[in-house]
């Protein structure tokens, strides 16, 4: 937990880039709408816009 409000979801804290990855606390970590930051898969870093 960053900030203390309740988490409505995980992030994944751990470097691998995988996008499903089995473990626990050290793995992910729970996180409320505000500290959650989305994964951005690397075709959609390369899009031209």
């Amino acid at each position: 937990v960053v900030c203390g409000a309740p988490a409505s979801r995980t992030q994944k804290t751990s470097g691998g880039d995988s996008k499903i990855e089995v473990g626990a606390a050290e793995s992910y970590e729970a996180r409320c709408r505000e500290h959650f930051v989305p994964r951005v898969d690397n075709q959609l870093k390369s899009m031209e816009l």
